[in-house]
C-alpha cells in the first residue's frame, strides 16, 4: 500500500502545531494566509516537526526556491527525503536502519570518534573543532538569498490584527525610539546610519504600539551600501530595495515584523513602484520562509561572501547574471 504522507503531514501539524485543533485542512491549498493559515513561527515549527518526525533535513532551497508549498508538495519532498527498504524501516544514505529522533549530537559524534579512531583520532577531532573556533573570527563565510516581490500583483497582508499597532513613516525627531530597537552596542552606529539614510531620502516604515516603536523596515530607491555583503546596491529603475528589518526584542514572534513589512509592501505599490528587493541571510530561515511562503516574495539570486583578516570578497547571481564586482544593481531583467 502506497504511504499517504499528506495525512500524515496533516496529523502533525494538527498535533504539534495546532495544538489539536479538528477543522478542516484542505491539502491543496496553500500554508499561510487563504490556505492553512500558518503564520512565520508556526512554519519554522512545522519544519522542526517534520525533520524531527521522519529524520530528515529538509533543504532550505525546497522552502525558498519553489514558491508558496501545499500540504501535497511537502508530502512529495519528504517522500524523496526518506528512503524506505522493503520492510518499511528507515534508513540513511548508507541503507542503516535508524530510529526517529536518533540523529547524532555533538557530544555522541565526539564519542564517535573516540570510539571508532582511538584516542589519537578523537583528540583530532576536538582539535579541529577547536580550530575551526578559533579561526573564526579571522575567516567568515556568509550567504545570502536575493529577493523579489512583485508589487502589481496586489495588496500584501498586514496581520496581525492587533488594534493598538499602527504604522507610519518615521522622521529624524523618531531617532531616539529607533535606537531603543537595537543592543546597547549597536546604538551608535544605528542612530548614525538612522541619520544618514533619512537624509538621503530613505523611506524608514515604522510599527507603533503608543509611543514605542516595535518594528523598523527601510526601503530606498537609492544606491545603499551594505556592509554585510560589501556590496553597492541599486535597484533598478521602477523597483525599490527593502533592507533592515528589525523587531524590538519585547515583541518578537508577535507577527509585527511581517505586518510591518506587508504594510511597507503595499505603500511602496500606492507611490508607483512594480518591484521591491530584498536580500535575506540564508541563516535567517524564520525570515526568508515567512517572505517566500506568506507574502510571496520569490527568490531571484545568491550571494556568497567571505571575509579574510576584515577583507571582504563577494561574488553574486541575480536571474542567470554573475559577477564579482563590489557593485550589484537588482533587476529582473
Amino acid at each position: 500500500m502506497t504511504r499517504n504522507f499528506s495525512n500524515e503531514i496533516i496529523e502533525i501539524l494538527r498535533r504539534d502545531i495546532l495544538r489539536g485543533s479538528s477543522r478542516t485542512i484542505a491539502a491543496d491549498h496553500p500554508l499561510g494566509e487563504g490556505g492553512v493559515g500558518l503564520d512565520s513561527l508556526a512554519l519554522v515549527e512545522l519544519v522542526t516537526a517534520l525533520e524531527n518526525h521522519y529524520d530528515i533535513d529538509i533543504p532550505e532551497e525546497e522552502w525558498i526556491d519553489r514558491g508558496r508549498l501545499t500540504i501535497d508538495v511537502l508530502a512529495e519532498i519528504v517522500a524523496r527525503g526518506l528512503k524506505e527498504d522493503t520492510s518499511g524501516e528507515r534508513s540513511d544514505r548508507n541503507g542503516q536502519h535508524i530510529e526517529h529522533g536518533s540523529r547524532p549530537g555533538r557530544g555522541e559524534r565526539m564519542r564517535a570518534a573516540f570510539e571508532e579512531q582511538g584516542v589519537l583520532g578523537g583528540a583530532k577531532w576536538i582539535a579541529e573543532k577547536a580550530v575551526k573556533k578559533t579561526t573564526g573570527a579571522a575567516f567568515h563565510q556568509s550567504s545570502f538569498y536575493i529577493l523579489s516581490y512583485d508589487l502589481r500583483s496586489g495588496s500584501a497582508s498586514t496581520l496581525p490584527n492587533n488594534p493598538e499597532l499602527t504604522f507610519r513613516l518615521a522622521e529624524l525627531k523618531d531617532i531616539g525610539a529607533a535606537e531603543q530597537i537595537y543592543a546597547p552596542q549597536e546604538r551608535q552606529r544605528k542612530r548614525q546610519r538612522f541619520h544618514e539614510r533619512i537624509s538621503n531620502g530613505h523611506l524608514c516604515y515604522a510599527a507603533w504600539i503608543g509611543d514605542r516603536m516595535v518594528a523598523i523596515d527601510w526601503v530606498t530607491d537609492k544606491t545603499d551600501f551594505e556592509p554585510t555583503t560589501g556590496l553597492t546596491i541599486s535597484p533598478a529603475p521602477g523597483s525599490c530595495y527593502g533592507l533592515d528589518l528589525r523587531e524590538h526584542p519585547d515583541f518578537k514572534s508577535q507577527g509585527i515584523g511581517m505586518a510591518l513589512l506587508g504594510h511597507c509592501l503595499n505603500d511602496c505599490r500606492q507611490r508607483g513602484f512594480n518591484t521591491q528587493f530584498a536580500i535575506v541571510d540564508a541563516t535567517n530561515k524564520k525570515m526568508l520562509m515567512a517572505s517566500v511562503q506568506l507574502l510571496g516574495f520569490r527568490t531571484v539570486g545568491r550571494i556568497w561572501s567571505k571575509k579574510v583578516l576584515g577583507k571582504t570578497s563577494t561574488q553574486w547571481e541575480i536571474n542567470g547574471q554573475t559577477g564579482s564586482d563590489s557593485e550589484l544593481v537588482l533587476t529582473l531583467d
